[in-house]
């Protein structure tokens, strides 16, 4: 009896299958396909990371720049001695309202005065995290700090160098 059953059902599944075979018909339906052209992301570095005026001592020592304050703090031999302080600020501009990635360095850079001093600028930081928003205008300010480390007895002078800091759309 099982075995009958089971022609029975083969069967009628395999007249089904032939039926539908010869009504089958072809279709074809359109697709859509779009994309956002975004304004170009830019950056402008407005103002530079500046470590103010400081005199060095019989011992290494370090001046930070916080990213968030601007604070300036000092350890060791290097002692804080006036002068303009602050974090360097960079303006990000591109599509309102947008995430973006913010790359700030992860390896010290070097200062130098010209005469053959040098000093080492790490420890980078800023004042948000490494995902950000573009605002409704499509802005946004980035704050950048650092360590700079001075060494015993360092060489007097005006110690400058550079560092990149990247964005790019998420």
């Amino acid at each position: 009896m099982e075995h009958r059953l089971t022609s029975i059902i083969s069967f009628a599944a395999a007249a089904i299958l032939c039926a539908w075979a010869g009504s089958v018909q072809a279709q074809t339906t359109p697709g859509t396909s779009r994309t956002i052209v975004l304004n170009r992301l830019k950056l402008l570095n407005t103002t530079a990371l500046d470590f103010g005026n400081i005199i060095s001592g019989a011992t290494p020592g370090t001046v930070t720049i916080n990213a968030t304050t601007g604070a300036r703090t000092t350890t060791g031999g290097a002692v804080a001695a006036g002068g303009t302080t602050g974090f360097a600020t960079f303006l990000s501009a591109g599509s309102v309202n947008r995430i973006y990635l913010v790359f700030i360095p992860n390896a010290a850079i070097t200062l130098s005065n010209g005469t053959g001093g040098t000093m080492t600028v790490g420890n980078w930081t800023s004042n948000g995290g490494f995902i950000r928003f573009l605002d409704n205008n499509g802005l946004d300010i980035i704050h950048i700090g650092g360590r700079l480390n001075v060494g015993a007895n360092q060489a007097p002078g005006t110690y400058t160098g550079t560092f990149n800091v990247t964005v790019n759309y998420l």
